[in-house]
């Protein structure tokens, strides 16, 4: 019993270390445990599902903690913003308060895609303006669908490497795509500790929209924003500009947007974890 009791003991150690430290992955999808390498490689075009399977696997969590799965609706948001499908609308004297106007018609390639953006156009009502609120409540109202997407989204992601080919029969990581999957976690690496400069021919252009989509994705844009706008403001205002905005409203349309949807994704995620018809879900 007291051998028993030691081992639980260094294995609640261990799984708190790498919670702490979130340098523990997968081995069986990165082939390594720790990656430290970093790169600038835009891994699988950019596509939000196969990263967001990878940012799953790459979880070492004892529970499930749903109201973290915010960076996979904002992720999205972003790059609707970027694409220009959504425009944050400031309130007089509260910008804070922010709405967020839908662009009612869209052409999405991905039907999953498409499944979270009408989503978004079902709560915003007949003039497709979305408020924190008006969001909150049809979250409440929706709150498994919404909660549940990312789960149907991480199902996406694992269909996309079997369609390639690049899983087995155990959904493990063939050994020779190893070093292809650990692009994710050294773009993060990368993105987390950007200094402008690093890993790149400085005349060469960066895609600047997969950086901060992936970036939103891997929960580094708290780190990257900052850093992009001190060490790289020209090639920030360019990149802005290139769709249409002006620098400082592209922040505050990143900014904003979350402070409209995150609060109502939250809501349905805790009330998905107290659900009493989900008896193998404990809560978050």
């Amino acid at each position: 019993m007291k051998i028993i009791f030691i081992i639980a003991l260094l294995l609640a150690i261990f799984a708190l270390y790498c919670r702490l430290t979130g340098n523990t992955y997968d081995s069986f999808i990165f082939g390594v445990s720790k990656i430290q390498g970093k790169s600038t490689v835009v891994p699988f075009e950019g596509r939000i599902f196969p990263n967001w399977w990878l940012v799953e696997k790459a979880r070492f969590t004892p529970k499930k903690n749903r109201e973290g799965d915010t960076v996979l609706i904002a992720a999205f948001v972003m790059k609707w913003i970027l694409e220009g499908r959504i425009k944050v609308i400031p309130k007089a004297n509260k910008p804070k308060n922010a709405r967020m106007s839908l662009r009612p018609d869209h052409d999405f390639a991905d039907p999953a895609e498409a499944e979270l953006y009408e989503m978004f156009l079902d709560a915003s009502g007949k003039d497709h303006v979305l408020e924190s609120k008006t969001f909150a409540e049809w979250a409440k109202n929706h709150f498994k669908l919404i909660a549940e997407y990312p789960d149907r989204a991480k199902a996406y992601g694992e269909q996309y490497f079997n369609a390639l080919g690049y899983l087995d029969k155990d959904k493990h990581t063939v050994p020779e795509k190893y070093a292809e999957m650990r692009q994710a976690m050294e773009l993060k690496n990368y993105l987390n500790d950007f200094n402008g400069a690093e890993g790149q021919n400085p005349t060469q252009s960066r895609p600047w929209k997969d950086y901060l989509v992936l970036g939103m994705l891997f929960g580094c844009n708290n780190k990257l924003l900052p850093q992009l706008r001190a060490l790289r403001p020209a090639d920030f205002c360019d990149y802005a500009r290139s769709i249409g905005m002006d620098p400082y409203d592209l922040l505050y349309n990143i900014e904003a947007a979350q402070l409209v949807v995150d609060p109502g994704f939250v809501a349905a995620a805790r009330m998905y974890g107290y659900d009493p018809q989900d008896p193998l879900w404990f809560g978050s």
